[in-house]
Protein backbone atom coordinates (compact mmCIF):
# COMPACT_ATOMS: atom_id res chain seq x y z
CA UNK A 1 0.00 0.00 0.00
CA UNK A 2 2.88 2.41 0.77
CA UNK A 3 4.71 1.94 -2.52
CA UNK A 4 1.26 2.47 -4.40
CA UNK A 5 0.81 6.04 -2.60
CA UNK A 6 4.22 6.69 -3.49
CA UNK A 7 3.19 5.85 -7.49
CA UNK A 8 0.11 7.64 -6.69
CA UNK A 9 1.78 10.79 -5.75
CA UNK A 10 4.60 10.93 -7.43
CA UNK A 11 4.92 8.89 -10.60
CA UNK A 12 2.99 7.34 -13.11
CA UNK A 13 5.74 4.78 -14.60
CA UNK A 14 6.11 3.99 -11.01
CA UNK A 15 2.59 3.53 -10.53
CA UNK A 16 2.29 1.37 -14.28
CA UNK A 17 5.55 -0.96 -13.28
CA UNK A 18 3.68 -2.09 -10.38
CA UNK A 19 0.51 -2.60 -11.62
CA UNK A 20 2.37 -4.42 -14.34
CA UNK A 21 3.67 -6.65 -11.63
CA UNK A 22 0.99 -6.82 -9.46
CA UNK A 23 -0.62 -10.36 -10.68
CA UNK A 24 2.52 -11.95 -9.69
CA UNK A 25 4.12 -10.07 -7.05
CA UNK A 26 4.25 -13.12 -4.83
CA UNK A 27 6.01 -14.83 -7.08
CA UNK A 28 8.36 -12.40 -8.51
CA UNK A 29 11.95 -12.82 -8.16
CA UNK A 30 14.30 -10.42 -5.57
CA UNK A 31 15.89 -8.37 -8.23
CA UNK A 32 12.57 -7.48 -9.62
CA UNK A 33 11.31 -6.76 -6.41
CA UNK A 34 14.12 -4.98 -5.20
CA UNK A 35 13.84 -2.77 -7.96
CA UNK A 36 10.17 -1.82 -7.23
CA UNK A 37 10.95 -1.06 -3.91
CA UNK A 38 14.08 0.99 -4.23
CA UNK A 39 12.20 3.06 -6.81
CA UNK A 40 9.43 3.27 -3.96
CA UNK A 41 12.23 4.71 -1.07
CA UNK A 42 13.92 6.70 -4.12
CA UNK A 43 10.50 8.85 -4.44
CA UNK A 44 9.78 9.17 -0.65
CA UNK A 45 13.00 9.67 0.09
CA UNK A 46 13.11 12.45 -2.85
CA UNK A 47 10.21 14.12 -0.72
CA UNK A 48 11.45 13.78 2.70
CA UNK A 49 14.65 15.48 1.54
CA UNK A 50 12.83 18.70 -0.23
CA UNK A 51 10.95 19.30 3.16
CA UNK A 52 12.90 17.12 6.14
CA UNK A 53 11.06 19.22 8.74
CA UNK A 54 7.33 19.17 7.21
CA UNK A 55 7.25 23.06 5.98
CA UNK A 56 6.39 23.23 2.89
CA UNK A 57 2.49 23.47 2.42
CA UNK A 58 2.79 20.90 -0.33
CA UNK A 59 5.71 18.69 0.70
CA UNK A 60 6.36 16.21 3.39
CA UNK A 61 2.70 16.40 4.22
CA UNK A 62 1.77 14.61 0.84
CA UNK A 63 2.91 11.16 2.50
CA UNK A 64 0.28 11.67 4.61
CA UNK A 65 -2.32 10.42 1.53
CA UNK A 66 -4.23 7.57 1.98
CA UNK A 67 -3.59 7.47 6.29
CA UNK A 68 -6.10 10.30 7.33
CA UNK A 69 -8.66 7.84 6.54
CA UNK A 70 -6.78 5.01 6.75
CA UNK A 71 -5.46 6.33 10.38
CA UNK A 72 -8.93 6.29 11.20
CA UNK A 73 -10.09 3.10 10.03
CA UNK A 74 -6.94 1.50 12.27
CA UNK A 75 -9.06 3.65 15.04
CA UNK A 76 -12.09 2.50 14.73
CA UNK A 77 -11.21 -0.94 13.90
CA UNK A 78 -9.40 -1.49 17.30
CA UNK A 79 -6.52 -2.43 15.05
CA UNK A 80 -7.79 -5.63 13.44
CA UNK A 81 -6.93 -3.41 10.64
CA UNK A 82 -3.26 -3.61 9.56
CA UNK A 83 -1.96 -0.47 8.67
CA UNK A 84 -1.09 -1.58 4.53
CA UNK A 85 -5.00 -2.46 4.90
CA UNK A 86 -6.47 0.71 6.13
CA UNK A 87 -3.96 2.29 4.07
CA UNK A 88 -5.20 0.96 1.11
CA UNK A 89 -8.61 1.65 1.88
CA UNK A 90 -7.66 5.25 2.60
CA UNK A 91 -6.16 5.39 -0.79
CA UNK A 92 -9.84 4.78 -1.98
CA UNK A 93 -11.08 7.33 -0.03
CA UNK A 94 -8.77 9.95 -1.11
CA UNK A 95 -9.05 8.77 -4.60
CA UNK A 96 -13.27 9.07 -4.48
CA UNK A 97 -12.79 12.21 -2.73
CA UNK A 98 -10.58 13.65 -5.25
CA UNK A 99 -13.20 12.69 -8.05
CA UNK A 100 -16.31 13.67 -5.86
CA UNK A 101 -15.07 17.67 -5.69
CA UNK A 102 -14.14 17.36 -9.55
CA UNK A 103 -10.10 17.07 -9.25
CA UNK A 104 -9.94 13.62 -10.57
CA UNK A 105 -11.52 11.71 -12.95
CA UNK A 106 -13.93 8.37 -12.30
CA UNK A 107 -11.22 6.29 -14.08
CA UNK A 108 -9.01 7.04 -11.53
CA UNK A 109 -10.92 4.99 -8.66
CA UNK A 110 -11.34 2.28 -11.45
CA UNK A 111 -7.19 2.39 -12.05
CA UNK A 112 -6.63 2.36 -7.99
CA UNK A 113 -9.03 -0.54 -7.48
CA UNK A 114 -7.77 -2.47 -10.18
CA UNK A 115 -3.97 -2.43 -8.59
CA UNK A 116 -4.79 -2.89 -5.04
CA UNK A 117 -7.26 -5.99 -5.60
CA UNK A 118 -4.12 -7.60 -7.58
CA UNK A 119 -1.78 -6.99 -4.96
CA UNK A 120 -4.11 -8.53 -2.38
CA UNK A 121 -5.11 -5.69 -0.82
CA UNK A 122 -8.60 -4.34 0.49
CA UNK A 123 -10.98 -1.87 -1.51
CA UNK A 124 -14.18 -2.18 -0.43
CA UNK A 125 -14.50 0.90 1.46
CA UNK A 126 -18.47 1.32 2.17
CA UNK A 127 -18.76 -1.25 4.80
CA UNK A 128 -16.92 0.46 6.96
CA UNK A 129 -18.73 4.14 6.08
CA UNK A 130 -21.66 2.33 7.32
CA UNK A 131 -23.48 4.14 10.74
CA UNK A 132 -21.65 1.94 12.65
CA UNK A 133 -18.94 3.18 12.61
CA UNK A 134 -18.79 6.21 11.32
CA UNK A 135 -18.96 7.50 14.67
CA UNK A 136 -15.82 6.22 15.23
CA UNK A 137 -14.12 7.59 12.16
CA UNK A 138 -15.38 11.00 13.18
CA UNK A 139 -13.76 10.61 16.75
CA UNK A 140 -10.44 9.67 14.66
CA UNK A 141 -10.23 12.57 12.52
CA UNK A 142 -11.03 14.95 15.30
CA UNK A 143 -7.67 14.01 16.70
CA UNK A 144 -5.86 13.25 13.34
CA UNK A 145 -2.20 14.72 13.94
CA UNK A 146 -2.47 16.84 10.62
CA UNK A 147 -5.47 18.82 12.38
CA UNK A 148 -5.39 22.79 11.85
CA UNK A 149 -7.60 25.67 13.18
CA UNK A 150 -9.72 25.30 10.43
CA UNK A 151 -10.07 21.53 9.54
CA UNK A 152 -7.38 19.43 8.33
CA UNK A 153 -4.58 18.82 5.73
CA UNK A 154 -6.28 16.32 3.49
CA UNK A 155 -4.44 14.82 0.73
CA UNK A 156 -6.29 14.24 -2.67
CA UNK A 157 -5.19 13.59 -6.14
CA UNK A 158 -5.96 14.89 -9.68
CA UNK A 159 -4.36 12.63 -11.15
CA UNK A 160 -1.53 9.95 -10.77
CA UNK A 161 1.41 12.24 -9.93
CA UNK A 162 -0.59 15.06 -9.46
CA UNK A 163 -1.35 15.60 -5.61
CA UNK A 164 -3.69 18.11 -3.94
CA UNK A 165 -3.28 19.47 -0.35
CA UNK A 166 -6.98 20.45 0.86
CA UNK A 167 -7.95 22.00 3.54
CA UNK A 168 -11.27 19.99 4.55
CA UNK A 169 -13.66 19.46 8.03
CA UNK A 170 -14.36 16.37 8.89
CA UNK A 171 -17.91 16.95 8.14
CA UNK A 172 -17.01 17.96 4.58
CA UNK A 173 -14.65 14.75 4.47
CA UNK A 174 -17.36 12.39 5.72
CA UNK A 175 -20.11 13.98 3.32
CA UNK A 176 -17.97 13.68 0.40
CA UNK A 177 -17.22 9.99 1.73
CA UNK A 178 -20.61 8.78 2.64
CA UNK A 179 -22.63 10.58 -0.28
CA UNK A 180 -24.05 12.96 1.88
CA UNK A 181 -24.80 16.55 0.54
Amino acid sequence: AEMVKHALLFSLEHFEELSRHAPTLANTGPDELVQLVATSIALKAACVAADPFERAPAGRVLLNLGHTIGHALEATSEYSLGHGQAVSLGLIAAVRLSVRRGLAAPSLVERLTALLTALGLPTDLDPWLASGHLAGIRRALGGDKKRVADGLAYIALADIASPRVLRLTVDEILADLVGTP
